[in-house]
């Protein structure tokens, strides 16, 4: 079973309840593909430890964790820390929290479009964004 969830992305879909209960076989699942938490039974998608290991693999699994861990501070670096643009995802709260705007811009300078306005034009951040910005250039 691990390893046809490992290969497959839609393994977990097709797996029995007992399995897309299972937490070995839901992380190992969640790690490999960012749909897979769409076939993880309910019960573990209210699961932090669940929802930490999709998103810090594949950021955009964001998209589909509950909507109540869009507001967890360590889910939202978490996703920004791996894909910078997630940070539009996120509430407008976390999106004026300096450090994750700035772990955003860290992994990608041009996220700092997602950030409230006030940011936008904090010279910290866009000196950050000008420095990453030139380190992908080279």
């Amino acid at each position: 079973v691990l390893a046809a969830v490992q290969r497959y992305s839609d393994a977990l879909r097709y797996a029995s309840e007992d399995l897309q209960r299972d937490m070995e076989v839901v992380l190992t699942a969640v790690r490999r593909h960012s749909r897979a938490l769409l076939h993880v039974h309910s019960d573990l998608r209210q699961d932090r430890n669940v929802v930490l290991a999709a998103v810090r693999e594949h950021a955009w699994a964001l998209e589909h964790v509950p909507r109540h861990f869009l507001t967890d501070p360590e889910v939202a670096r978490a996703a920004v820390e791996r894909a910078g643009a997630t940070l539009r995802l996120l509430p407008e709260k976390l999106r004026a929290d300096r450090e994750i705007v700035l772990a955003a811009v860290g992994q990608d300078p041009g996220s700092l479009r997602y950030a409230v306005e006030p940011l936008r034009h904090d010279k910290h951040l866009l000196l950050e964004a000008l420095k990453q910005q030139a380190q992908n250039d080279v």
